[in-house]
């Protein structure tokens, strides 16, 4: 069973800047978890480290269902606890790093990208949960951040205003394209404490990876390059987007080499190795900045 949320890649990526190495006892909490899918996702990855998950629900019918496919599959690291989340303060647990809590806020009643932000978030003026200004990260179910981003909602032929739009603050788009789109049915969400807990891009010592895509760099490469580096609409068939999108001069050899074990630095040396250009080869500033909007 693979829950989106609960990919390992994903958590780290915009929940720990991409250095959460899930080990060293890390803690998540499933609140209100059910009969497991989060729960055995979880603890299924996390196997082979010293990782502990609890499994926090108030129905003992549906902790039992999460307790023995637990069973079928071997899994220890989990602790079962039967309660209410209202009775979270006086359980005694300790810190967690890591908090799932998904499928129980739309049982509470209905949210808008923009009620959203001004209960949790972090909007222009700082306001939201007590003024802490959490950041929310948006990626919706299958389609990740495309459906609240109104450069890939408005479509392969976008109007003159798309690039207005684009230059919105990030809560302003959100909430445009979500009218725009009209299909989202619940938010998914990443809360943290601040922008820098997603892996930034334009860092040397980062890993790029393709996660919840059966890709490989080279099946990317041949796409973004069937068009001789020319901006091309990209039809993601599974999700139903489909936006334009500039490769850039260097997209498509940077992508082959892209294996999830290579770091950018890595990677911006093999290019290189290979260039056969007669100018010098471009340095890793002016390869960021050409693999941007494919990165995006």
């Amino acid at each position: 069973m693979l829950t989106w949320l609960e990919d390992l890649p994903m958590i780290d990526h915009y929940c720990f800047a991409g250095r959460q190495s899930f080990q060293n006892g890390f803690r998540a909490l499933v609140a209100g978890g059910g009969t497991g899918d989060a729960t055995i996702f979880l603890a299924e990855q996390l196997k082979h480290t010293d990782a502990q998950i609890v499994h926090l629900d108030m129905s003992q019918a549906s902790i039992a269902i999460a307790q023995e496919r637990a069973k079928i599959r071997g899994l220890t690291n989990i602790s079962w606890m039967h309660d209410s989340l209202l009775n979270l303060p006086t359980l005694g647990l300790e810190k967690f790093n890591y908090i799932n809590c998904s499928g129980v806020l739309h049982h509470l009643r209905s949210y808008s990208v923009g009620e959203l932000f001004d209960w949790l978030g972090d909007d222009a003026n700082g306001h939201g949960m007590k003024g802490h200004g959490m950041h929310l990260a948006f990626t919706d179910v299958q389609r990740g951040r495309s459906p609240y981003l109104p450069r890939m909602v408005l479509g392969s032929k976008p109007p003159a205003m798309a690039a207005a739009l684009a230059a919105l603050p990030r809560r302003r788009q959100y909430e445009i394209a979500e009218l725009l789109i009209g299909s989202i049915i619940t938010h998914s969400l990443y809360v943290t404490r601040s922008a820098a807990c997603t892996a930034p891009y334009g860092d040397a010592d980062y890993v790029p990876l393709f996660f919840h895509e059966p890709l490989s760099g080279e099946i990317a490469a041949q796409v973004f390059g069937s068009q001789g580096g020319q901006p091309f609409v990209l039809n993601h068939q599974h999700s139903g987007m489909a936006f334009k999108v500039n490769p850039g001069r260097y997209g498509p050899q940077i992508l082959r080499l892209i294996d999830g074990e290579k770091s950018f630095a890595n990677i911006f040396d093999a290019f290189r190795a290979a260039w056969k250009g007669q100018a010098a080869a471009p340095d890793n500033a002016a390869l960021f900045a050409d693999f941007a909007d494919c990165y995006e």
